[in-house]
Formats: C-alpha cells, sequence, structure tokens
C-alpha cells in the first residue's frame, strides 16, 4: 500500500467503519410540467394577445396582426432606433384580371397552426407564414386560379429601411445602411405535381410585387404556392451586439434552469427573452420573449427560482430611453415556460417620480416560503427591496417598496441564494472617509429581505473594491467575491469568508486573491461541497476568456482543483454567470451541478450571443469494474463520484436473493481471497447491515475528504450477501457477492 493510500484508509474507511450501513428508498422525479414542441429552438414562443401574435427568431422580431405583418430586424446596440419592415396585401392579379383585392374587405385575423400563422383570404387565396428560427417563410396557396398572364401578387410595404432593387429582381434588401436590414430571398413556385420554376419580385417605392410567369401558371396544378423567405439581413462587421448579460435558476419541481437575457433590436428597443434548459443543457422548447413592447429598452435580467409555489420569478430594469430613468418590472414563469404574471414593482418612487432604480436581483427560495423578494439600488437612495408572493395560479402579489440600506452610494447589490430562511446581502459603495475609491459592504437579511445583522466594510484609501457577489447559507457558510484595483493592478478577483457571530457581519482576517492582474468581473455559487467560482480575464486585444475555480466550503478561503477555462482562444467572452442546483432544489435533493453562462462576441463582426455549459463541481478519478461476482445476485452502486470534497458520497447494495439476511461492504486497496467462483475483495474494513426486506437497498456512508494529499488513493469495494445457499463458495456457501469496484480519489 502506497503512503497516499495509507493515508486514505486511515481518514476515510476508519469513519465508515464507524457508521452502521442504512436503509433508503429512492423517491421517483416529479413529473415535470408538459412543454410545447418546437422544432426549431431559435423559434420564440407564441404569445397570442387583442394583437394579434407575436413570435421571433434568432435575429429579428414578427407580430401577426389583422391584415397586417410586421417584420423587426435585430440590429443591435448601435443601431438607433428599430427598423420594422410592414407587409399588407393587396391585391391578386392576373393579366388584366383582379383575382382578389382588400379594397373593403375587413382585415383578416391570423390563425395559428403550431409554427404556422395563416390568413385566410378567400377567392381560393390563403396567405402563409412558416415561422423559423432564420426568418419567415411567406407562402401563397391559390386552391383556385383563373384568366391569363403573368399572376402578380401585391403588398404595400412600409418601412424606413431603402430598397437596393426595384424590378425583376431574384432578391430584395431593404436595408438601414451599416446596421443591416430585411433580405428577402428567392421566390419560388412549385404545384401540386411537383414542378417548380423560380419567380421574381419588383418594387415601386411603395408596393411590393411577387411575380410568377404566365406560361408556368397555366399548366400548373393546384393548388399553386409562391414562398419567398423574408429574414434578417446582418452586416459583416457591423458592431452589433445582439445578445448579452445572461442569468439562470434551476428548478427542481420543473427538472430545469430558465435562462433569461437580452435581445438587442436597437439602441432603444431591447428586450428580455428565456429559454428552459434541462440538467444535461439540452433546450426544452424554443426560446421565448419575456418582454415584447416596442420602443422600450429592458435591461439587466434577474431570475430566482420558488421552489414551493413551483414558479420562476424574473425581474429586469426597464425604460423608454437607453438613458433611462429606470423602474423594476417582474414576471411570474411556471415550470413550463409559461409568463403568468408581469407587474410593475417599483409602486413607489422610478420613473413616476423622477427618480431611477436599477441592477435588481431576486433570491432564490429552496424553502417552504410561496415567495421571494427582489433588490435593486434607487440613485441617490440606498439598496430597496419589494416582497413578491406567488399565488396557487402563479399571480404576483408586490409589498410596496422599503430601503434596506440608506447609503446614497449604495449600488449593485447581490444576494445569496442558498437558504429558506436567511440571505447574504453584498453591494458596491464609496469609501467612508472619502476619496474616489469604491468599497464593498456585507451584511445579512431575513428570509422578508429585511437586514438582521450589522454591516462591514472592506475598503482602503488606495484599492478599490467593486462589482461584489456573495453565496451560501448558514450550514455550509457564506463566501463573497469581488474585483478590486491598486495603483499597480488594473483588476484582479479577490474571495473573502463571511460570517456572523452575534449578528455582526464578519471577514476572515486574510482574503484570497485570485491571480495577479486583469481578473474581472466575479462570480460565485455553492454547489454542494464547493464553491465555484468564475471570472472573465483577457488573453489579447479585444479576447477574453471566463475561468472557474473550485472553493472549498470548509472554514477559511481554501482552493479545490485547478482553474479551468470554459472557452476557446479567440473572441471576447466575459461577464459569467452560475445558475446553481442547490438554489432551486429540497435540502436532500444533494445537487452537485450549475450551469455557467456568460457573453461571447465575435472579436471581427461583435456580434454577441450567450453561451451556457454544464459544470459539475465533483468529477472524481473514474471507476473500474472487475469480476468476483458470485451467487444469487448482488449489485453494488454509489450516489456520486468519488471526489474530494465529497462528504455524502455513498455505497449501495440490492440483491436479488429470496431471502437476503444481512449485508456487508468489503473495503480493501488491492488483495482478493478466491473461493470457489468467487473472487472477495480482502478487506481492511467490513460495514454490517440487516436486511429489513429482501427488496431493500443497503447503504453506507463514505465521506471523502477535501484533501490534495488524497488525490490517486483508491478502494476496493465489494457487496457480500448473506442468504441462499448457492454453494458458489463451498467453505462460505451462503453467501452471494457482487463484481469488485475500484475507487479512484480526484477532484
Amino acid at each position: 500500500m502506497n503512503h497516499i493510500t495509507e493515508k486514505f484508509f486511515a481518514r476515510v474507511l476508519l469513519t465508515a467503519a464507524l457508521l452502521p450501513a442504512t436503509t433508503f428508498a429512492q423517491q421517483q422525479p416529479a413529473n415535470a410540467p408538459a412543454r410545447p414542441d418546437t422544432k426549431d429552438p431559435e423559434v420564440v414562443r407564441f404569445v397570442v394577445d387583442d394583437d394579434g401574435v407575436h413570435t421571433g427568431g434568432s435575429n429579428y422580431r414578427a407580430a401577426f396582426r389583422p391584415g397586417e405583418v410586421v417584420f423587426t430586424p435585430a440590429l443591435g446596440c448601435e443601431a438607433p432606433h428599430t427598423f420594422p419592415w410592414r407587409y399588407r396585401l393587396e391585391s391578386v392579379q392576373r393579366g388584366g384580371e383582379v383575382l382578389f383585392d382588400v379594397t373593403g374587405a375587413p382585415p383578416a385575423a391570423p390563425r395559428t397552426d403550431g409554427t404556422r400563422v395563416r390568413y385566410d383570404r378567400g377567392n381560393g387565396v390563403t396567405e402563409v407564414y412558416d415561422v423559423r428560427g432564420e426568418g419567415l417563410k411567406q407562402s401563397f396557396v391559390f386552391s383556385e386560379l383563373t384568366g391569363s398572364g403573368d399572376l402578380v401578387v401585391r403588398g404595400h410595404v412600409g418601412s424606413e429601411l431603402a430598397a437596393e432593387h426595384s424590378n425583376d429582381a431574384a432578391a430584395i434588401d431593404f436595408t438601414s445602411g451599416r446596421f443591416g436590414g430585411v433580405h428577402i430571398d428567392s421566390v419560388l413556385c412549385y404545384d401540386a405535381a411537383g414542378q417548380q420554376v423560380e419567380g421574381s419580385m419588383r418594387w415601386d417605392g411603395s408596393h411590393f410585387d411577387l411575380v410568377l410567369p404566365g406560361e408556368f401558371a397555366d399548366r400548373a396544378q393546384l393548388p399553386l404556392v409562391l414562398d419567398p423567405i423574408i429574414g434578417a439581413q446582418v452586416v459583416l462587421g457591423s458592431p452589433s451586439n445582439d445578445d448579452g448579460e445572461p442569468d439562470g435558476a434551476w428548478l427542481e419541481t420543473a427538472g430545469a434552469y430558465l435562462v433569461v437575457f437580452e435581445r438587442a433590436f436597437a439602441a432603444d428597443d431591447v428586450e428580455i427573452r428565456g429559454s428552459l434548459r434541462d440538467e444535461d443543457n439540452a433546450a426544452l422548447g424554443g426560446i421565448f420573449a419575456i418582454t415584447n413592447g416596442t420602443g422600450t429598452v429592458n435591461l439587466e435580467p434577474s431570475v430566482g427560482a420558488v421552489l414551493s409555489a413551483g414558479h420562476f420569478v424574473v425581474a429586469w430594469q426597464h425604460a423608454t430611453s437607453p438613458i433611462g430613468p429606470w423602474d423594476i418590472s417582474a414576471c411570474s414563469i411556471d415550470g413550463a415556460g409559461a409568463i403568468v404574471d408581469t407587474q410593475l414593482v417599483t409602486q413607489t418612487g422610478g420613473v413616476s417620480t423622477g427618480q431611477s432604480e436599477r441592477h435588481p436581483d431576486v433570491a432564490d427560495k429552496p424553502g417552504p416560503s410561496a415567495g421571494t423578494f427582489v433588490v435593486y439600488d434607487r440613485v441617490n437612495a440606498g439598496i430597496v427591496r419589494n416582497r413578491i408572493t406567488i399565488g396557487a395560479s402563479g399571480l404576483m402579489t408586490i409589498s410596496p417598496s422599503s430601503v434596506v440600506v440608506a447609503d446614497a452610494n449604495a449600488v449593485r447589490p447581490r444576494l445569496s441564494g442558498g437558504s429558506a430562511d436567511e440571505h447574504a446581502l453584498v453591494w458596491q459603495s464609496k469609501y467612508t472617509t472619502g476619496g474616489n475609491k469604491d468599497s464593498v459592504w456585507f451584511s445579512r437579511v431575513d428570509n422578508q429581505g429585511a437586514m438582521n445583522a450589522t454591516p462591514t466594510a472592506w475598503q482602503a484609501s488606495t484599492v478599490g473594491y467593486r462589482l461584489p457577489d456573495v453565496d451560501g447559507n448558514p450550514t455550509v457558510g457564506y463566501k463573497a467575491v469581488a474585483e478590486y484595483d491598486t495603483a499597480t493592478v488594473v483588476s484582479a478577483a479577490i474571495e473573502f469568508d463571511l460570517t456572523f457571530p452575534g449578528g455582526l457581519a464578519t471577514l476572515a482576517a486574510t482574503p484570497l486573491t485570485i491571480g495577479g492582474n486583469w481578473q474581472e468581473n466575479p462570480r460565485i455559487a455553492w454547489v454542494g461541497q464547493k464553491f465555484l467560482m468564475a471570472w472573465t480575464e483577457p488573453t489579447g486585444f479585444l479576447q477574453s476568456q471566463v475561468v472557474t475555480q473550485d472553493i472549498t466550503k470548509d472554514a477559511g478561503v481554501a482552493i479545490a482543483g485547478v482553474q479551468t477555462v470554459l472557452t476557446g482562444p479567440n473572441g471576447a467572452n466575459f461577464a459569467p454567470a452560475i445558475a446553481s442546483q442547490r438554489h432551486g432544489s429540497a435540502a436532500s435533493a444533494g445537487r452537485e451541478e450549475a450551469l455557467v453562462l456568460w457573453n461571447t462576441a465575435d472579436s471581427v463582426t461583435f456580434q454577441g450571443r450567450v453561451m451556457t455549459r454544464v459544470y459539475r463541481t465533483m468529477q472524481g478519478g473514474g471507476v473500474q469494474t472487475a469480476g468476483g461476482g458470485c451467487g444469487s445476485g448482488v449489485t453494488l452502486g454509489d450516489n456520486g463520484p468519488f471526489a474530494l470534497g465529497n462528504l455524502d458520497f455513498r455505497l449501495t447494495m440490492t440483491t436479488s436473493d429470496p431471502a437476503p439476511f444481512f449485508g456487508v461492504f468489503l473495503l480493501g486497496y488491492g488483495g482478493v481471497l478466491p473461493c470457489g467462483s468467487c473472487v472477495a475483495v480482502d478487506p481492511v474494513s467490513m460495514v454490517v447491515a440487516i436486511f429489513p426486506s429482501p427488496t431493500a437497498t443497503l447503504m453506507t456512508l463514505l465521506p471523502v475528504p477535501n484533501d490534495p494529499g488524497l488525490i490517486g488513493a483508491q478502494i476496493d469495494a465489494q457487496g457480500m450477501v448473506w442468504g441462499a445457499n448457492t454453494n458458489a463458495c463451498p467453505i462460505l456457501p451462503d453467501i452471494s457477492l457482487s463484481n469488485r469496484s475500484r475507487y479512484t480519489a480526484d477532484y
């Protein structure tokens, strides 16, 4: 036995030998709510209201109103405003004969069928739009056709965008110049027999014509279809930054993360969108619109999970101008991604009184409370909160706002998310003795958001601290991070231990400095047996990467494992966020997983996207399975990785023996004992338990300390059952054995 394995047995197996094995019943997870079937994940979920049907795709927004279709390309933050493209069908003609004319007819109402919207125009004409991620596939279907000559579908277009072609074009671009616009691609015409021909387009300054050659119309078998594709035109080299500022939360009852983010259509038109993801980061339905208001700016979304209510709560700041003033709004979203209720949070103050409120953060609630709260900063007033209660139907009741921190310089509040009863609260302010340096402050609030501890600051006259974050709970403790600068350090990340003895916020005397320079925008999350920290650091001109680091949850600040770079070497990757499953799960769920989110922007085009990646803090060194099983059938299992810091690691045992008496977990380090057809682990330690029933599962706890000296340590494990006489081992004829498993310790 090497010294690492000896150390492991001294620290681990002795503990296991002193702990009794127990039985438990595995609970089946609750069925997640049904979700809409969206084949294209880039298609925004349809919203139907009195105004019509609203949806969109990867870089556009679409509204289908009675008699009119509005297509709005997302041109990015540099565009001064949005450039919607409005289409209204006017007539269908063949030769000199008018087959259809909207004059005097009531506007046709849009009707939906899956991801298709149609207008039934009468006279054998149906106007159809298939909603795709890349654009709208417009079709005109003719079940009746008379006359002779070219078939012309005429529509009126209203837009500030300028058309670049006019007559008999195969494609037309309506453009704003350097920001992009709307691209209408080739017109294909085909009939019921599968015959196909390419049509053309014409533009006279206000009318947009789709033209089908008369000779094809003469021989076509009905129904006949014309279908151009309407899509957003994106100019290469455009400085647009399409998506950004992601946040996320996990809801155990839904078995899903909700990722929320900004999508910029123009500088004065930014929406909030959402996407449900399963625990393996697969899309659950399409992207959906959380806001859908033209001419409003919606920024900095924050999402929290309210476990007992089975809902997410999303809050964001919004205004009618890119420079504010700002109000806070919120909505409740059920586990299937349906928006239940949207309300203005800032019932007092806010835009109505000339104040401005920004930077919301919603508290995750993993406990029995059917409500949460949101904190935000009010300019020149401090940190403010509102309590949000979720009713049985998902409707919200929002309490009036109240001041939590009465400091005019207090901004950017952040809450911990892992407790039902209390939350650590951090924020940024100014150095209390003057000067222009920023400081970070720490305190605690109760489950209503009211402060219940004496705040403390981390500050210095020559060091600036900013952009704090915090996570944890009373059981595992709290850890906070911030960015700082000095005369020689542009920016670096720092991590603190935070406790509240006697209700006084107290920081560890020596915080942990991560890196030496250019570590920016740090975030931290409690992920079970460890904390996960993430930050941004540059790799070159307009190039940056997102880096993560495990931090031990034990008292004191200590690294657990090596730094992991989540992003590639090219492009700008920045502004990470972390959605921990611990925040939206029951305490017994034992989740050791998070979803890491960040912005990425191409260094040439500057187009922005939101990236997501599953991060499991405990990987372990793997498991090797050997033979040796014999008898009635015994299965040895475990509940997770054999990883340093996994204090909840457990071995399990089941058997198909019809009358098992007791089970034994055999724990060794390489030796074996052959007996008949059996090969048993030569045990250094054994844990014995009685089977209460033949179908019971036995379990023993085998906590793995967070000690880097244990990396590479190995343990052999095997399950043995004393029951029916199988004579597989002649000297012990009543035993059955599982196959042997060798576990290797690692991060």
